[in-house]
C-alpha cells in the first residue's frame, strides 16, 4: 500500500525564528520521515526480534511487505539503541548475534527484568563486551 498525503506549510513571519517553515505533523502512527507506518516498523522489528534477518525478510515478502533483510537488521540496531528507561538496569544477558551467518557475528544484550533488548553490539569481542559494561557500572547480574 502507497500513502499519499497532502499536508499544510506554514511560514514563520517573526525574523528572530531560525525556521522558516513548518509542516503539519500527523499522528504517532507516522514518525516524521519515515518510509513505514509505525506499525509496519513494530513488525519489522519483531520478524527480526524473532527469525533474525534473512529469514524475516522471507516472510515479510510473503505478507507483500518488501523490506531487504540489511534494513531489517538496521531497524532492530535503531531500536535497540533508542530504548531507554529511566530506571537503571540490574540484571542482563549477553548472547552472540550472528549477522551474516558464519561470516560476521555480534553482540546482543539483554534487559533479563524488562525482557528488552539494551545494545547491540556490532562485533562478538571480550575487549568490546568489557567496555560496555563498565560503562554501565549499575549492573549487578551478567548471564
Amino acid at each position: 500500500m502507497v500513502l499519499k498525503l497532502r499536508l499544510g506549510r506554514w511560514r514563520c513571519h517573526n525574523n528572530q525564528c531560525m525556521r522558516k517553515t513548518f509542516v503539519e505533523r500527523l499522528s504517532s502512527s507516522v514518525a516524521p520521515f519515515a518510509r513505514r507506518t509505525s506499525r509496519v516498523a513494530e513488525l519489522v522489528r519483531l520478524f527480526c526480534h524473532a527469525a533474525g534477518g534473512r529469514v524475516s525478510e522471507r516472510l515479510l515478502a510473503r505478507l507483500a511487505m518488501q523490506v531487504s533483510d540489511n534494513t531489517i537488521l538496521r531497524h532492530f540496531k535503531n531500536y535497540a539503541r533508542g530504548v531507554g528507561d529511566a530506571q537503571p538496569i540490574r540484571m542482563v544477558g549477553i548472547d552472540d548475534w550472528c549477522w551474516r551467518r558464519g561470516d560476521r557475528y555480534g553482540t546482543i544484550i539483554v534487559d533479563l527484568e524488562r525482557r528488552k533488548v539494551i545494545d547491540v553490539l556490532p562485533k562478538r569481542s571480550v575487549e568490546e563486551t568489557a567496555t560496555w559494561l563498565k560503562r554501565h557500572p549499575e549492573i549487578e547480574i551478567v548471564s
